[in-house]
């Protein structure tokens, strides 16, 4: 049994995001029993990638462990090793579709104590300053973040999730997250 928020115990019957891997492992998206979408962006090897509910930061991508684990070191050390490739995967197509200025990644648990990546593509005009700590905003702390003209869109992207997912997985099935490196925007 592992432990979620705080110590409270958890079980995999208990953790939030076990039904979500286990719903797109076959299908593109899931109904949480609150109503939330997800979205699966792709299926990978240790990991499935899931678009964000929240797309303050367009792009904003979930990682989420295959396997129920709350830390790295309870994997074996070559499925560590790939989750962590399948995290540069997914950081590389979101780079490719959106062009951010910066990528952040975030890997915690205490909210929920299932294995995930936070993979935040960040831009020239974001409203926090760069290197700022603590710089992502909390969801009860943001306003709408308004539309910048000019801002990169990844081509053939329309606006709202579908839009995003569709960059996004076009640029897997490109071969662009497939291992390959990002083009020098120096």
């Amino acid at each position: 049994m592992s432990s979620s928020r705080w110590g409270e115990p958890m079980s995999e019957t208990s953790c939030s995001f076990c039904p979500v891997v286990a719903a797109l492992e076959t299908a593109e998206t899931y109904r949480a029993p609150s109503g939330a979408v997800s979205r699966r962006v792709a299926l990978l090897p240790t990991a499935v990638a899931v678009l964000a509910s929240d797309q303050y930061y367009p792009g904003y991508t979930l990682v989420i462990a295959r396997r129920h684990a709350t830390e790295l070191y309870h994997l074996p050390d070559d499925e560590s090793t790939v989750y962590f490739q399948d995290m540069l995967r997914v950081a590389r197509a979101v780079d490719r579709a959106f062009s951010p200025r910066k990528m952040n990644y975030e890997l915690l648990g205490n909210t929920v104590a299932h294995l995930h990546w936070h993979l935040f593509p960040r831009y020239a005009d974001d409203p926090n300053p760069p290197g700022r700590p603590g710089s992502t905003p909390t969801p009860r702390s943001r306003s709408p973040r308004p539309s910048t003209p000019g801002r990169s869109r990844p081509s053939g992207a329309t606006s709202g999730d579908r839009g995003i997912v569709s960059a996004v997985t076009a640029s897997f099935r490109s071969g662009l997250g497939a291992g390959g490196t990002c083009e020098d925007r120096s």
